[in-house]
């Protein structure tokens, strides 16, 4: 495929978007048959730049979400997470990780200002 379209797999995911060559490259969205959607950014047929996943956690109502930057299909820069929970973060992230400066809020409001290294809290204030 190149140029805009759509493909559906035998699976029952679905794409629709931009292709050169076959692969996934610049603008697109991803429905997955569980219903999970990553729309944005792709270089490669991977997730790279901008955009946004939703994972659906059993049910329509019930949900995970990262709008933000990805390289290679990994959150990677900046972005924000939230997770059905209420709980959410918002700041640097690294191979899909919570990793640098950022604030992790818990879903009862309170929150944590500081460093993330390799997905855990490092230094910081809790609120």
């Amino acid at each position: 495929m190149h140029g805009s379209g759509t493909y559906n797999w035998p699976n029952g995911d679905n794409y629709e978007g931009n292709w050169v060559k076959g692969t996934r490259t610049e603008y697109g969205t991803l429905t997955y048959s569980n219903g999970d959607v990553y729309k944005g950014n792709w270089k490669g047929d991977k997730r790279n730049g901008q955009g946004t996943a939703i994972w659906f956690l059993g049910d329509e109502d019930t949900y995970d979400t990262y709008v933000g930057n990805w390289t290679n299909n990994l959150e990677n820069g900046t972005g924000l997470y939230i997770w059905s929970s209420g709980a959410s973060y918002n700041g640097s992230w690294k191979n899909g990780k919570l990793n640098g400066k950022g604030t992790y809020t818990f879903s009862d409001g309170s929150y944590f200002i500081g460093t993330f290294a390799n997905g855990r809290f490092s230094k910081g204030t809790l609120l």
